[in-house]
Order: structure tokens, then sequence, then C-alpha cells
């Protein structure tokens, strides 16, 4: 039966599909997948129990199988079975053969079926990283696996590994979410180490419960990191009292100083604990600062310190003692009442009040009402005295100016809760207060504010049972009468009045007198959007919409009145309610022809579509983004027995043939979307013959007519609709018509969609054969075949072009292609193809090798080979630019490459740096040359080499000077420079393989003396000397500094007796980076535990003139420093401590 079934449209496509999917006929479903039709193979994709398993050899099935498949197909097909394949080792098998053929990426795919050791150590050792679509689907089925490879990339990159210098986590956000729903103590380690490399992300509200519930040490512990991803509000919602405490005092600053220092910043302590009694969450913060600084928090104490911040976190008694000790200090008048409005509002209110009415300024009058405001809402349960200062506004300051009530406003939202809990008594106030807005003409004044001030109203009176429709009617004839105002419909939202509102609306909206244009649509469009919104929301509760509303609504979608934006509005609030979309939708299609209009129609009523086929297509034909209806034509290909996609294509062949179109109807303009269309409604080989006519004739546009621009527009829409046809082989040979001049750009997203559609086999020999043609389509073509050919052929055919290419432009794309070729999966197939290309440089292919600079991502195995084959690449170059491209290779050359490197290639690249004009440039390569050599032997034999060197360009200009250099004496200052380079380098322990290296200083120090006298190079030998005693030992211990202390002392005693006291200088100057957190230690041991002189001017030197921490050591130098007799070290003494200053604040202890 399925044999003899040959589909004839897409509608029957379909039901062969739907066949095959039932009696589940593997066979016929494999021949589908070879075909060209991107429909059908669309259709096929979606059985998913042909994925579950694979009958045929893996190799034969990635060899045979996968070439007659399309590339966009293939990678489908891949993805279908890392879902379902249930065989992990046929899933390994896979793997193995897709890397062999196509490489690393595409065999990435077919992970998640494989067996979790697989996955494992396959993502060890493959450079390409998987994508975030693919890390989220193998985190589905091997989620410890995922876990782990992010924890150990992250760790890599921290520790400096070179491979992971451009690992982004941000490519793993969706991962990390759910790493952290799973794995919540990893995901918080993970913050914890590596904050700095996360993305922006929030974690939702389950996952902010389970961090609370499960982990809440951790929690607790963290916050102060943790917080960039979790909000406060929900942790504190999720624990319990005791652990709010413990949460409050982790976020106390380390000192008491900082804590004082905090300003603002406090309020986030006091929101720590705001879900408590007020009462519970006063004494919380006292116990902590107990807790935390060993210290009561008295008034009296820190009364200096304390700020208005501060004191809102402290019991009242507190707060009065405190503001009551700093009234009479305080002017003028507004700072008094600043304070005062922090005091319980039953004594601050009067007081206030008092002060406003002796007060003659205006806007300091405002600024104490302001004040009076805040300090009624402060405190619970202050209604009356809320409602006694409306009182007092009202009639005190009835006729002073509009900024006393505006401070009333800019305070709406704070005291709102307050409004709505007053008494209707109480309220009567409030209602003068609204009565005395309107009196002076000033709702347009304060519009927000007002509004906001009737919602809270009409809600607190709803609470009393008022009727409240002519409340509304008044209140909905306000909003809507205002210019350059939209009302976005918040009336008792979220509170059990809602619905009543809203029904009060509907009845009133007919009976609204409005005298503003457009006002009555611009309510009616706010009321429904609302109403829907609503019924969505409640969808067991809803509000009826009545004949009249819909009949409006139908309106507004028809006229011309209503703006693009407010319709679009209205339909979209129609789509969350299928009722009212079955009323609306088909009597606004014709008008309005939205996608999710026509869509619902077509599938409602298909029939309709037909009868008004031209009223309809006169505004989707006319549309000037007629792509959002392309998928809803696709679909229409499916509705054949109803004669829609012959009736839509024979329209479309009437707009295009017809040489007179009504201009009533049609205009000429609409023909080129029309072509667009009848690429998706035509069969391919139909559409080829139609646009044969329009074939471009000559290279150029030609100049600005009329019929120029309606032919261009025309070629244009075909151009770029060839990628929408059914068989895409069928319609590349069309693209050669376009291939040239003006049209050329108009059809290259085509090709590549066409490459991608149609099956490998038939489309590689066919792109082959179009390499004769136009640089710029030449290019697209040759990143597609390198898309869609298997990795070797596509390499051989780039190293094949670039034998014979001229072109500078596609001889750089060739060889960066190659480059990335051999990047996305590195082997040595793929190398030996890539030094191949690189090996037919010429000296015009300077810019290619600007991208090699860079080594964060060649495998070390690589690195030695790719790095020489650039050292010979580089020579091509012309003469002058040679030596700037091989001074690059030297300086991307650190410590762990030059590991790497043949001892041969290393003494090369040393004779290169000592060959530079600039001397100092390569000081860095000769130190890593030296100290990371791989065993002692190679380390002497590399000194004796750089020793050479070191003879023949210093040793002979020595003495040699230039005063009209900036360096005078070059070879002086080159000789400190690499002594002092590699005297650094030989600290830094961590990053040595021999260590310590204190028999390489030590021959170097022999070296030199060798060539010069000790006269000559005091500052080298100061240098060496401290290196060489440092380099064994660890500064971390205990005895460290006392024996670092009695080095120098002796070095002292040895140098200034041959040189002076002035050699003091030389040796603080000498001192190692590594000692520049222990210089205040050292000056400290120099001072009170040594007699010679010249230690102690040497501690002097060392200490800085400006106290910024470590009090109690400075308090034991300047005593000792007070006790010094000798009148050298008196005299330095005296003129440190005349400079000393200090950035240590005091603080209230």
């Amino acid at each position: 039966i399925l044999a003899s079934f040959i589909p004839e449209n897409n509608l029957e496509k379909f039901f062969k599909i739907k066949l095959i999917d039932i009696w589940r006929r593997k066979s016929e479903l494999a021949r589908i997948f070879e075909m060209e039709d991107t429909f059908y193979v669309s259709l096929a994709l979606k059985c998913k129990w042909f994925f579950k398993n694979l009958d045929i050899d893996s190799t034969l099935f990635v060899n045979e199988i996968l070439p007659n498949l399309s590339y966009n197909t293939r990678r489908k097909l891949i993805n279908q079975y890392s879902k379902y394949l249930r065989d992990h080792d046929k899933a390994e098998e896979i793997f193995k053969a897709l890397q062999k053929r196509y490489g690393t990426s595409l065999a990435l795919k077919i992970l998640p079926a494989c067996n979790s050791k697989f996955v494992e150590a396959t993502l060890e050792i493959t450079k390409p990283r998987p994508n975030r679509n693919q890390i989220k689907l193998l985190f589905k089925y091997h989620p410890d696996v995922i876990k782990n490879f992010l924890c150990s990339a992250l760790e890599n990159k921290a520790s400096g590994n070179r491979l992971y210098k451009n690992f982004e986590l941000g490519n793993y956000k969706e991962t990390l979410g759910l790493i952290a729903i799973y794995y919540p103590a990893c995901f918080i380690d993970m913050f914890v180490k590596y904050r700095s490399d996360f993305p922006y992300m929030e974690l939702g509200t389950n996952v902010t419960k389970r961090f609370a519930k499960t982990h809440p040490t951790l929690l607790i512990k963290h916050l102060s990191t943790l917080k960039e991803v979790l909000t406060l509000e929900k942790v504190i919602k999720y624990m319990s009292k005791t652990q709010i405490e413990n949460l409050q005092a982790s976020c106390f600053p380390e000192s008491i100083t900082k804590f004082f220092k905090m300003r603002w910043q406090v309020e986030k302590l006091g929101k720590i604990t705001s879900r408590l009694e007020e009462s519970e969450r006063h004494q919380i913060f006292l116990r902590n600062f107990k807790k935390c600084y060993n210290k009561e928090l008295r008034i009296k104490d820190f009364a200096n310190v304390i700020d208005l911040d501060l004191i809102l976190l402290l019991p009242v008694e507190m707060r009065i003692e405190w503001v009551q000790l700093k009234l009479p200090t305080l002017e003028p008048e507004s700072r008094k009442a600043e304070y005062l409005s922090y005091l319980p509002p039953d004594s601050a209110v009067p007081q206030i009040m008092e002060m406003i009415v002796r007060q003659k300024e205006v806007t300091v009058r405002a600024n104490m009402v302001h004040y009076m405001l805040r300090s009624a809402f402060r405190y619970k349960k202050t209604h009356k005295l809320m409602s006694e200062c409306f009182v007092f506004i009202v009639r005190r300051l009835r006729n002073d100016r509009t900024v006393i009530r505006k401070k009333v406003f800019i305070q709406l939202e704070e005291m709102k809760d307050i409004l709505l809990n007053m008494s209707i008594e109480e309220w009567a106030t409030v209602e003068e207060f609204i009565d005395l807005i309107r009196m002076n003409d000033e709702e347009e004044s304060f519009t927000y504010g007002f509004i906001e001030l009737l919602s809270i109203r009409i809600e607190r009176y709803f609470a009393d049972g008022r009727p409240m429709d002519d409340e509304i009617r008044k209140f909905l004839e306000f909003v809507f009468s205002l210019d350059y105002y939209f009302y976005d419909f918040n009336l008792c939202e979220g509170t059990v009045y809602r619905k009543k509102c809203l029904e009060i609306c509907i009845t009133t909206l007919p009976n609204l007198v409005l005298k503003k244009k457009n006002a009555k649509a611009e309510a009616i469009n706010s009321v429904f959007r609302t109403v829907c919104e609503y019924n969505y929301s409640f969808k067991r509760d809803k509000i009826d919409c009545p004949h009249w509303l819909l009949t409006e609504v139908e309106r507004l979608l028809k006229s011309e009145e209503c703006g693009d934006y407010s319709k679009s509005s209205l339909l979209k609030a129609i789509s969350k309610d299928k009722d009212i979309k079955k009323q609306i939708y088909n009597n606004i299609f014709l008008f309005k022809p939205n996608v999710d209009v026509i869509r619902y129609v077509l599938h409602t009523n298909p029939l309709q579509l037909k009868q008004h086929k031209e009223s309809m297509m006169k505004e989707i034909l006319s549309s000037k983004k007629i792509r959002r209806y392309y998928k809803f034509f696709k679909t229409i290909t499916l509705y054949t027995p109803f004669g829609l996609p012959l009736a839509f294509r024979e329209l479309c062949e009437l707009v295009i043939k017809a040489e007179d179109l009504d201009p009533e109807f049609y205009k000429r303009s609409i023909i080129p979307n029309a072509f667009s269309l009848l690429s998706i409604l035509m069969p391919t080989k139909d559409y080829v013959k139609t646009i044969k006519a329009y074939i471009p004739t000559k290279e150029e546009i030609g100049r600005y007519t009329e019929e120029n621009k309606l032919a261009y527009k025309i070629q244009m829409a075909i151009a770029s609709s060839l990628k929408l046809v059914a068989s895409p082989l069928e319609i590349l040979p069309c693209v050669k018509y376009y291939a040239f001049g003006d049209y050329l750009k108009l059809v290259l997203g085509s090709v590549n969609s066409i490459c991608a559609n149609a099956p490998e086999k038939k489309i590689l020999p066919l792109l082959l054969g179009m390499l004769d043609c136009p640089v710029s389509l030449k290019k697209n073509i040759i990143r597609c075949y390198c898309k869609v050919a298997p990795a070797v052929d596509a390499g051989k055919l780039i190293v094949s072009l670039l034998a014979e290419e001229k072109n500078r432009s596609l001889r750089l794309l060739l060889l960066e292609e190659i480059f990335h070729f051999f990047l996305s999966d590195p082997c040595e197939e793929r190398f030996i193809l890539f030094k191949t290309a690189y090996s037919q440089l010429t000296a015009e292919d300077g810019k290619c090798l600007d991208g090699l600079f860079d080594l964060k991502q060649i495998p070390d195995i690589f690195i030695a080979p790719f790095i020489e084959m650039l050292w010979e690449a580089v020579e091509l170059k012309e003469a002058e630019l040679v030596s700037s491209n091989r001074n690059k290779i030297i300086e991307m050359i650190d410590g762990e490459i030059m590991c790497l490197l043949s001892e041969d290639f290393c003494d090369l690249l040393l004779k290169q740096s000592f060959s530079k004009d600039n001397l100092t440039e390569g000081l860095q390569f000769i130190t890593n040359y030296l100290l990371h050599a791989p065993d002692e032997t190679s380390m002497m034999s590399r000194l004796d080499q750089i020793a050479k060197y070191v003879i023949d360009i210093v040793k002979n200009d020595w003495n040699k000077f230039n005063p009209n250099c900036n360096i005078v004496f070059k070879s002086k200052n080159y000789l400190h420079s690499i002594t002092e380079s590699i005297c650094q380098g030989s600290l830094e322990k961590e990053k040595l393989k021999i260590f310590p290296p204190r028999f390489l200083l030590e021959k170097w120090k022999l070296f030199l003396l060798s060539l010069f006298s000790a006269n000559e190079i005091v500052d080298t030998l100061l240098l060496l000397e401290s290196a060489i005693f440092i380099s064994p030992y660890t500064l971390k211990r205990d005895d460290f500094i006392v024996e670092l202390a009695k080095f120098y002392e002796d070095l002292l005693a040895k140098y200034c007796t041959s040189y002076g006291d002035e050699i003091i200088t030389s040796v603080v100057s000498c001192l190692p980076n590594c000692l520049e957190k222990e210089r205040l230690r050292l000056a400290k041991v120099l001072l009170c535990e040594n007699k010679s002189y010249q230690a102690q001017l040497m501690a002097i030197k060392l200490i800085d003139t400006t106290i910024t921490e470590e009090i109690g050591t400075y308090k034991i130098i300047i005593e000792s420093l007070l006790k010094c007799t000798h009148p050298h070290v008196k005299y330095a003494a005296e003129s440190f401590m005349r400079k000393l200053n200090s950035e240590v604040e005091i603080s209230g202890d």
C-alpha cells in the first residue's frame, strides 16, 4: 500500500508519514530522509520510535547513509538519535565514526546517548566544547558528569591553564540554573570560588527555598557573595528566627570602625529581619552587635558615630535618647525637624507642626511637612495622627503654595497602607484634601499622584461596602479626559474587589461623557484588555463581556482611527480568551489580517479564507513585512482538499501577469511580495519557469525610474526567496543568473540555505562545478563546501585551491578556513594539511598571520610544530616586517610554552632576543629560557649560552655612552635589567620545575664578577645577594623575618664598610617584589632586635609615612625611634616622624 501511495501534495505527504508512523515501516522512513523535500523530511523527523535503535553498522551508517542526507537533515537526525537511542555502545561507535568523517563538533551531538564514562573521558580530551543546547541536553542524561566538567573547567581557568583562558561560563547559563536546583551545595561552592566568571543570573523562588532548607549554614556563610544571584526577601522568607539572626550577624563588617562607616548600607542589615516583629528586630540587632564586637551598643558610648541610617535599627528608647542628645546641637530648624521625625509621632508631630507655623520660608515649610508625614507613617497604628496631619495641611496650610501639597503626593506610595486602614471618619480629612486639589485646579499638576489617591479612595470605600458606580464613572471620565496620558488600568488590582470594580467599569463605559478626541476608544481599549487579562488569570471566575463591548472592539479593529499599536494590544488580549476569539476573529480577518487571526480562521473555517481571498491578499501583499506570513502559507499547502493552495497561487500569478492592475484594489508595488509567496505555493519546477522572464540582463541596476525600481524589487524578492522552495537542488542553477554585478549580494543568503538543505552527495559536485564565479559568490561556495563536506575533503580542497588562487581576498579566506579547520578538531592529519597550506604563503599573504599569534587554543602536542611553522612563515613577509613578527612570536612564549619547545629552537629564539635593537624587550623570554629548563644540566647549558651573548653585547660596550639617547649607558642598564628579571623569576616558586635555583644565581654572580669588578656592579650584586638568600625560604615560616633581618644587617655591615651609608638606599630599592608586604614587619625587627645603626637607617627607609592599618606595629616602631641615640639615625627618625600621617579613622571605642 505504501509503495503505491505516491503523494502529490503536502497533505498527502502528511497522511503517508502518519501511515508509516502507525505501521512503523523503517525502510520507508529511511528513504524519505534521503529526499530533498524539506517538508517531507521535517515530518519524518517526528517519528521518535525510528531513533530508539540502529540496526545497521555504525560505520556504514555514517559513511553510506548520512552522505545521502542534507547538512540540516544530518544534524537533526543526529540530534534525534542523541535523545532516543538506547544502545550506549552503538552511540559510542557512531561518535567515533562521526568524529573521523565530519569532525568532533558534529560528533558531540550524539554524546547524550553514550555511556557516562565515555562522555566524561571525551569531554576531558576533546578541544571543541559542547554549545549551550548540547550541554543542557547532556545534563539531562549525565548530570554528574556535566557538573564535574564545569567545575573542572573553572578550576583550570582559575589556575591559569592556557587552553581554558577563553572558557566562557556565560554560554552555559541555563545549565548553571539546573545545577543550582539539583546540586545546591556544588553551585554555592562554584559561585563563591569563581564568582567573576559567572554570567548575570537570578535564581528563582524554588531554588532559593531549596538553598534555605537544605544548606542554611552555607547560605548564611556566603550570603554577601550569593546576594548577586539570590533575592534577600526570598531568602529570609524560608528561614527560622534563629537562622535570620545568624544571617544578620554574618553580614556585620569585621571591625567596629567599618561598621560605623556603612552609612546607608546599614539598611541591608535591617532588611534581613524585616519580616519579624519590630521589638524582635531591635533585640536581634543589639545581640548581634555584641556578638560581633564584644561590646554593648550604648548611646552614650557611640553618640558621635551613630547616624540617621542606623537609628531606625535601634529600640524606640534608644532613639529618643539619641535624638534628645543631638537636638541642642542642630541648626537650622529643618534639620531639627528631620531628627524629630525619627521619634514616636505622638511627640514628634505636634513639635514639627509648631516649627512649621513659625517658619516663614516656604521651601523650608515644605520640607518640614515632608518630615511630619514621614514621622506619622514610620510607626504602626498612627491612623489618627495621619488624619491630624491632613487636617493641618488642609486648614492651617490651605492657602500655601503648591509645593506643600506636592510633598503629600511624593510620599503617597509609602502612606498607602495607613490610608487604607483609616476609618471612614478619619477619611473625611483626606476628602477635604482631594477637594482642595480640585478647587485649585491642580489635578493635572499632580496627575499620577492624584489618580493614585483616587484609586486608594475607591478601594477604601469598596471595603466599607459603599455603592461605587457613580464614583467609578467620575474616575474614568477624569483619567480618560487627560491630555498626553494613557491610563494603565490598575484600579483595585490585587484585591478582592477587582472583579466587582471591572464589572462596574463595563456597565459605566457606554454612559461616559468624554470631551477628548478618541477618549472613548482609549477607555474601551484599556478596560477590555484588563478584563481579558483578568479572565486569563481567573478562568473559573470570569467576567462576561457584553455584546456591545465586543461590537465596539470589532469596530475599533476595523476602523482607521485606532492606531496599529492599539490594535495589536487588543488582538493580544483577545488571543488569551478562546470564547472571545471565536466571536471576533471571523469578523475582522479581512480588515486586520494578523497572522494569528488568519491562522485561526484557517483552522476553524478554511473555506471562508477562499471566499474572501482577494480582500485578504490585498492586505497581505501590501505588507512591508511579508516574511511574517511565510509560515502561514506553508501551512496552507496542507489544505489542498479545500483548494486553498491553488486559489492563492492563481491569485499571485494573476498579480504578476496582469499588466494593468486595478489601482483601487492592487498596486504594482505588491508584485515582489507575490513572487515571494509563489516560491512557497508553486512546485519548484514551475517556479523556475516563472522567474526566468525576470532574470537580470545587465550588471548594473541603472538610474532611478519607477520601472527600474520595480524590476529591481522583483529581482530582490526572487533572489531572497530561492531558499523557500521545497526542492533546493532544482533551484540551484538559478543562482548563476544573479551571480554578477549589483545582483550578486541578493543571492548569497539563498546559496547558504540551498546548500544546507540539499543532499551531501549531490550538492558537493555541483558546488565544485560552480567555483568559476565572482569572488563574493566563490567565498560563499567555499564556506558551504567546508560546512557540508567531510572534514578531510574540505581541508584538501582548501590546500588545492590555495596552490592556484591569486586573489588576495580569497587567499586570506582560504588560509583562515584551514586554520579554523585545524583548530576545530586538532589532530595529526589536520595539522599536516594546515602546515601544507601555510607552506604556500607568499610575501603578499601578510594579513593571514595576524590571527595566529595566540596560543590559547593550540593543544600542547602541537605547540612546538605550530610555533616552528609560524617562525618559518614570518620569513616570507617584507624585510622590515620580519623582525616585528618574530618579536610577536617571542613575546607569546611564556614559561609553560617554553617547556614544550625543543632545545635547538629555543636557542634560535634566544639569538633573536639578543639581536633586538631594544634589548629590554627580550628580557622576559631570556628569563623563561633560563629558569624553565627541563633539568639542571640543560639549565647550566642555557646559562652558558646567555653568557656568550652577554660577553658579546654588554662587555664590549660597557663604557660606551650616548648623551642624546634616553638611556645613556645602554649596556650597564641592560645587564642590571637582565639580572633583576632573573632574580624576580627565580622567586616565583609555584611556576618553576627546578627549585630552588640557588646554584644558578650563584653561578651567574661568579660569571658577572669574572667580567667586571665588584665596584662596577654593586647594585646588581645586591639583587643577587637578596635572591640567593631568599630563594630556599618559605615566606610564611615563623622565623623568616628574623633570619631576613639578620641577613640584611650582615649585608649592610659588609657593603657599608666599602661603599658608605649611601648603599642603604640601594639595598632598599633592590628589595624583591615578594617582600613588598613584609616591609613593615622587617622594619620592626630591624629597629627592635638589631643594634647596628645601618640596620636602623634601613628600617626607617622601609616604612611608609602614611598609617592605614597595623596601628600597634607603628606604635612599637615610633617608641623605638624615640629611643635611638645615633646622630644619623636620630636625624632620619625626626625627618620621618615629621612626615608621618594617619588615614585610620578613630572609632567610637
